[in-house]
């Protein structure tokens, strides 16, 4: 028998909110991350003022929550980073498009060679 049921079942809650982060981390459902983050909130909360047990299910459990926490941090830090490189690919594109005295540069046709007759 567990020395902490309600612990155990705060770790599982907390997992299953990790695995739900995850899906949205993958599938780019970034607003239902707001929700999750606050669900977890309030279970750690529990989870920090449950007494501590050492059963075996109990310690496996939470080196499975921090597994899963850490693959949660590697996903989102990998996302940012993508963002940043993008968003800098985005301001280097559009610093091309101005000259220096700050007119917009024409990129998209160039000189004409050849005039059209009508």
């Amino acid at each position: 028998m567990s020395q902490n049921p309600e612990l155990k079942k705060y770790l599982r809650i907390l997992n299953e909110l990790l695995i739900k982060e995850r899906k949205a981390i993958t599938t780019l459902e970034m607003h239902r991350l707001a929700n999750i983050q606050q669900e977890k909130t309030t279970i750690l909360k529990k989870v920090a003022e449950s007494e501590k047990c050492d059963d075996q299910d109990c310690l496996e459990l939470a080196v499975k929550v921090q597994a899963n926490n850490q693959r949660n941090r590697w996903l989102l830090q990998s996302g940012l980073r993508l963002v940043n490189t993008l968003q800098q690919g985005v301001y280097r594109r559009l610093a091309l498009t101005y000259a220096p005295h700050g007119r917009s540069v024409q990129i998209d046709s160039g000189p004409r060679i050849v005039n059209q007759r009508s």
